[in-house]
């Protein structure tokens, strides 16, 4: 198998970097970045922004929220941890919600509706808001995906024609370190004119150095991987010697981890000055084309098989991609063997929340089950690609036909057509 380059580890920073960014006075600003007008708050993370939302709504103890069926489990979280009542809407099997399910499952109780901009694509979200706000509901866009993405308006909204994601809602909240390179961060917007009091930013107080350092740790890993030809020989048969994710079966429902829960101690904490600083020096506009360009020059190299294919085929126009989602028949033992070749391969929101039923949600559990992600990252370059592109076909060729067929067997009923038929 060919060497894998050693920026397939993931986003990294210097120790140089890092204690530059940690000795700075400055406290930087992230006004001008392109994000949705309105008032802008740095928080410690998406989560702690989703309750500082509620907490701004007066959302609490008898109030229900409706949230996607296919989610991640922090951010459901951290909506139970503002004590507020959760129920689950449909996704379909290209993880898009049904809005009519959505409103069907609307009562007098339901006070916030949370959508996700999954993978970064924008969600068109025009008609919903204009719904939410005839009939009394907040509406809060999750764009922990969809840092730097944007989307079109139709000509009758009355607005610019591209707009960043996340201006469509109540308020919308990002996740910085799932984009950049940095150790913490999250951002809260309320919308401009909302009629609110949002939390003082003087409220919120920065973490500790320890914790920062802490949470800086999986970032000069990763340099210290690309860098060091005997780091990166020792940390490979580390992960070989381990097993790197947790596996969930609709069958079983598998506990999501324990790094997924809302940390109460979290609340009142704002972002880093160590990530204001190393955001305020990204490049928005050159880590979205990078993305895009890795994104379409992957997808161009993986073959659709009935075994693995991408979830979608397509990359809409103002996309900056988190990742590049595949759906896999064998998604845990293809991610095992990927992440032994070096490729960070992520079984993809593979937990389940404990206090939900899922057997309502085929679908939802299905994509589960079955969706990997593979990286897309601004620090690839094109030969990293076609290197991942490589192992990607060669491990993917290398596993069993037995198994394969054992599989297929326990699919659903409905992933067949989805499989073999074009994915969108």
């Amino acid at each position: 198998m060919k060497a894998l380059p050693p920026t397939c580890t993931g986003p990294s920073i210097s120790l140089s970097q890092f204690a530059r960014a940690f000795s700075a006075a400055d406290d930087p600003s992230l006004a001008d970045w392109p994000l949705p007008p309105g008032r802008l708050i740095l928080t410690h993370s998406a989560r702690v922004a989703i309750a500082l939302a509620c907490n701004a709504w007066n959302l609490g103890p008898g109030d229900e929220a409706l949230a996607p069926a296919y989610n991640c489990g922090c951010e459901i979280d951290a909506l139970l941890a503002a004590s507020l009542h959760v129920k689950f809407y449909r996704v379909d099997q290209h993880a898009q919600p049904d809005w009519d399910d959505c409103r069907r499952r609307v009562t007098g109780r339901t006070r916030l509706i949370l959508v996700t901009h999954t993978f970064g694509r924008p969600l068109g979200l025009n008609d919903l808001g204009t719904w939410c706000r005839a009939n009394g509901l907040r509406l809060l866009e999750d764009c922990a995906h969809a840092l730097f993405s944007s989307h079109t308006n139709p000509p009758e909204a009355g607005r610019p024609h591209w707009e960043p994601v996340g201006g469509l809602g109540d308020a919308a909240i990002f996740s910085l370190p799932k984009t950049l390179p940095i150790p913490d961060g999250g951002i809260l917007v309320f919308r401009s004119g909302a009629h609110i009091s949002p939390p003082n930013v003087g409220e919120l107080r920065r973490a500790d150095v320890a914790t920062v350092w802490r949470e800086a740790l999986p970032l000069l890993k990763n340099h210290l991987v690309q860098r060091s030809t005997v780091f990166r020989a020792c940390y490979r048969l580390l992960r070989k010697s381990r097993q790197d994710h947790r596996t969930a079966r609709p069958d079983d429902f598998s506990d999501m981890p324990a790094s997924y829960y809302f940390d109460p101690a979290l609340r009142r904490r704002r972002m880093s000055a160590v990530s204001a600083r190393l955001a305020a020096s990204c490049q928005p506009a050159q880590i979205v084309e990078r993305r895009r360009s890795n994104y379409y020059r992957l997808l161009s190299q993986i073959s659709r098989t009935g075994d693995v294919r991408p979830l979608f085929d397509d990359l809409p126009d103002g996309t900056c991609p988190l990742v590049l989602p595949l759906l896999a028949l064998q998604r845990d033992e293809l991610c095992r063997a990927l992440r032994r070749h070096g490729v960070d391969a992520i079984p993809w929101w593979a937990g389940y929340h404990p206090a939900f039923a899922w057997d309502e949600f085929p679908e939802a559990a299905f994509l589960k089950d079955h969706v990997l992600a593979l990286p897309v990252h601004q620090q690839l370059g094109p030969a990293d690609i076609d290197v991942i592109a490589a192992v990607l076909h060669e491990v993917q060729s290398s596993l069993s036909a037995p198994e394969r067929l054992r599989k297929q067997s326990a699919v659903p009923a409905q992933a067949p057509d989805h499989f073999l038929g074009a994915g969108r």
